[in-house]
Formats: C-alpha cells, sequence, structure tokens
C-alpha cells in the first residue's frame, strides 16, 4: 500500500482524537451543570453522596479517557513521522516530533483542568446541605 494512505488513516486517527476528548469534555460539563443547578430536584430522591460518587466516577474516567486519547495521538505522530522520516519535502516537526508528539501538553492539561473544576464545583454544592 501507498504510505500516503497510511499517513491518511494515521491524521484521520489523530482527528477522531482530538473530537472525542471535546465531547468527553463536553458530557462531563454538562453533566455537573445539570447536577448543580438541578440541586433541588435531584436531592430529593437521591442521596448526596451517592451524587457526588458518581460524579466522581465519571470524571476519573473521563480523566484516563483524555489521557488514553492523548497517547492514541502521540503514537500516531510518531508513526507518521517515521513514515516521512526519508522525504526531503516533509518538515521537520513531521520528520522529527517533539517527545509530546508534536502537541502541547496544555491542551491535554486544560481538557482535564476544566473537568475536575466543575467536579469540585459538583461537590462544593452537594456538600452545603
Amino acid at each position: 500500500m501507498d504510505k500516503d494512505i497510511f499517513i491518511d488513516i494515521l491524521q484521520r486517527r489523530m482527528d477522531k482524537t482530538d473530537t472525542e476528548q471535546f465531547w468527553v469534555v463536553a458530557l462531563i460539563y454538562g453533566l455537573n451543570g445539570v447536577l448543580i443547578f438541578k440541586k433541588v430536584a435531584i436531592i430529593s430522591f437521591l442521596n448526596k453522596w451517592i451524587i457526588i460518587t458518581f460524579s466522581l466516577f465519571v470524571t476519573i474516567i473521563g480523566t484516563v479517557y483524555i489521557l488514553q486519547r492523548m497517547n492514541t495521538y502521540i503514537e500516531a505522530t510518531k508513526e507518521i513521522s517515521q513514515l516521512v522520516s526519508n522525504e526531503k519535502d516533509a518538515p521537520d516537526s513531521m520528520r522529527h516530533p517533539s517527545r509530546w508528539g508534536g502537541i502541547s501538553p496544555l491542551g491535554y492539561g486544560f481538557y482535564i483542568f476544566v473537568i475536575w473544576v466543575v467536579w469540585v464545583a459538583t461537590l462544593i454544592r452537594y456538600s452545603s446541605l
């Protein structure tokens, strides 16, 4: 197979990881938003510790998922760099990616920060009973 096909597949995989991370953050943010703003209705039929534990569980799973998708992105970047390592026209950043695989850890750190901040907000909201 032509290496352009492999590069296209890897690029699509990288794009997919970004999209999946965005939606995980949106889902967790939305879930905690509902828990925060609908506290009165939710607390009438669920114990606050069940809500806090559930929110914590979702946040932990989301964090692990974001880190796993980040790792997939880095691996795809490294695979692309192997495919283009002998190409004269390829930019150096593609032929020799950084340790982070051409990504900024600040982006992923921001995603993780956001979901933990919203969890803390949920914890604060339900701890004030």
